[in-house]
């Protein structure tokens, strides 16, 4: 009951995979807090092994403001959001509502430590805001492969002996990745504990996020 995921709402998939409940407890009462400044949010449970506690945010709910958290983004991190990318601005609002949840959650659960576990680029989006604004939230950041990479090796079967003499600025904007890797880099460098899944992406890591993780741990796949 102290573990809770965090996810962004999909009406179409949440018919199926999720069952919503009244909001109980500490991840409850942020919850319920963030419906009364007017946020979408959804909380029950995961209909996989375990039931998990779960969140989702409804980022269509902050769509309109979309202006002004992208301002704040560039004011705070450098990061420009200028062009308009479908997905990027999604991305982009539900990392701003995972910020205002543990800002929430560190408000109702004042006395306990909270650690919050960030996956990939497009979830670690609110991790360079949760640390700007100093939160009471212990941050993990894991990349299980680093997005430049994924690029960089549909194009080049040697991309990893190419990736000490690789500009990650250079190479990104050439795909049309820029903020998304300014994101994942933001995310790597500020998170407090950083962990990816293998020793060669580690490799990758430190050449294109610019930070070695601190914890090599392998995936674990249910197949």
């Amino acid at each position: 009951d102290r573990y809770c995921l965090v996810g962004p709402f999909n009406a179409d998939t949440a018919q199926v995979e999720f069952e919503e409940t009244p909001p109980k407890g500490p991840f409850g009462a942020a919850v319920e807090a963030m419906r009364r400044a007017g946020y979408g949010v959804h909380f029950g449970r995961w209909l996989v092994t375990g039931r998990p506690t779960t969140v989702l945010l409804d980022f269509q709910s902050v769509l309109r403001g979309l202006d002004q958290i992208k301002y704040f983004i560039w004011e705070h991190h450098g990061i420009s959001l200028l062009e308009c990318d479908p997905l990027v601005d999604q991305v982009v609002a539900f990392g701003f509502l995972v910020e205002q949840f543990f800002r929430c959650l560190g408000e109702q659960a004042k006395g306990q430590r909270v650690i919050g576990h960030f996956h990939e680029w497009m979830g670690g989006t609110a991790i360079p805001e949760i640390r700007f604004a100093r939160l009471p939230v212990a941050t993990v950041f894991t990349t299980h492969a680093t997005l430049l990479g994924r690029y960089l090796a549909m194009h080049d079967a040697m991309y990893h002996d190419h990736l000490p003499a690789t500009d990650w600025r250079v190479s990104a904007r050439h795909y049309g990745i820029e903020p998304q890797v300014m994101f994942e880099r933001a995310a790597a460098q500020q998170a407090h504990v950083f962990t990816t899944v293998s020793r060669v992406t580690d490799y990758e890591c430190q050449h294109l996020l610019g930070r070695k993780a601190d914890i090599l741990l392998p995936n674990g796949l249910n197949v």
